[in-house]
């Protein structure tokens, strides 16, 4: 039983761990609204960090899973948090479930939050196609970027375009 304590425990630190990194995330989300490069900097900093610890806590989840693998009789690969639930019995299944149930939603939620992140990042990286694509314009222009009247040159906004295509 000491094992399924240090499993839970295990478990309890990648938690949180993941719950800082979807902190991070939200963090990033902000900062690439701003364009505020320092903030993105550091922010990538500290995800790096808990990715390795998360790694470590992994590495540590995986050989205690083989460990408890080989003290109930199932191959390591079978051996899922559900599984484990239903051969320990009463006292370790809620515990099991519910770590896994919380796991399963801050995975989740990281997963949302890296995809409006990449919007944001899209949408950024659009926003400087354009403005790079102005310039360009203009120098084949001479120095004016506007129209005499203060307005942008007329013609359709090109979101999908890169700043280099053949990266």
């Amino acid at each position: 039983m000491k094992r399924l304590e240090e499993l839970l425990d295990l478990l309890t630190e990648e938690e949180q761990r993941f719950n800082r990194l979807f902190a991070l995330k939200l963090s990033e989300r902000t900062a690439l609204a701003a364009g505020d490069t320092f903030a993105i900097e550091a922010g990538t900093r500290s995800m790096e960090r808990v990715a390795r610890e998360i790694d470590e806590l992994e590495t540590d989840r995986i050989a205690l899973t083989h460990a408890l693998a080989a003290e109930y009789g199932v191959p390591a690969e079978e051996l899922t948090l559900s599984r484990l639930a239903e051969l320990t019995g009463a006292y370790y299944r809620e515990p099991l479930l519910s770590a896994a149930a919380r796991l399963a939603d801050i995975l989740h939620r990281l997963e949302l939050q890296n995809r409006q992140n990449a919007m944001v990042l899209r949408e950024n990286l659009a926003v400087l196609n354009e403005a790079v694509l102005s310039l360009a314009e203009s120098g084949e222009r001479g120095l004016e970027a506007y129209t005499p009247m203060g307005a942008a040159p007329a013609r359709p906004l090109v979101a999908a375009r890169l700043l280099d295509q053949r990266a």
